[in-house]
């Protein structure tokens, strides 16, 4: 049975030239690697959407033993907030040791390694950036409290806002887009209801 750090590896390895730029980033792949691959990686909300404590405490365990690299890059961005931030971006390499480390374990799942390199890929060819997988991230895990049962868009606004993750409409509406192309999430119409348009 595969693992968190198994999780970090066949991330960064379906990712393009095996890097991923940045902790969000990283986070919010993970989480949907995970999702699709059946692995318990301790995700909890936090700040950002989901995130697992455990995942980021591999990651430096495998940045200390050389399996992956992590970079700090100086980045301007206007972050979350929309504000403009001169912060530090944390980027993930794939070493040679840990490609050689995820060969021996891919034996034990192909099938869930390619499904999990699919995903990365489409991921990566939608150009969605960090801000916009959050909000995937944060959408997939209300849909999935719900256990498949249709949630309105207000209401999971209000299940965000409750979580401490505040959506806006176009926020919503551009993570749900996201979760369409991924295959992720169906989205059914609601017929209108008399008197409105």
């Amino acid at each position: 049975m595969m693992d968190v750090d198994d999780l970090i590896l066949i991330t960064l390895s379906a990712s393009e030239d095996g890097k991923i730029e940045g902790r969000t980033r990283l986070q919010k792949l993970a989480f949907f690697v995970s999702e699709i691959m059946g692995i318990d990686a301790g995700y909890e909300p936090h700040i950002y959407g989901p995130y697992s404590s455990a995942l980021r405490n591999i990651v430096e365990a495998q940045v200390s033993r050389g399996i992956i690299s992590e970079q700090r890059v100086p980045w301007s961005s206007s972050g979350f907030s929309g504000h403009d931030l001169d912060k530090v971006r944390y980027d993930y390499e794939l070493k040679p040791q840990g490609k050689l480390a995820l060969d021996e374990r891919l034996q034990a799942d192909p099938q869930g390694f390619a499904r999990a390199q699919e995903l990365v890929q489409k991921v990566n060819s939608t150009g969605a950036d960090y801000r916009v997988l959050s909000w995937a991230a944060k959408l997939y895990w209300i849909l999935a409290e719900e256990r498949g049962r249709p949630v309105p868009l207000p209401r999971a606004q209000e299940r965000a806002h409750e979580l401490g993750w505040p959506i806006s409409h176009q926020q919503a509406q551009q993570g749900i887009a996201l979760l369409r192309e991924l295959e992720l999430v169906r989205v059914v119409s609601t017929p209108a209801q008399p008197g409105r348009s």
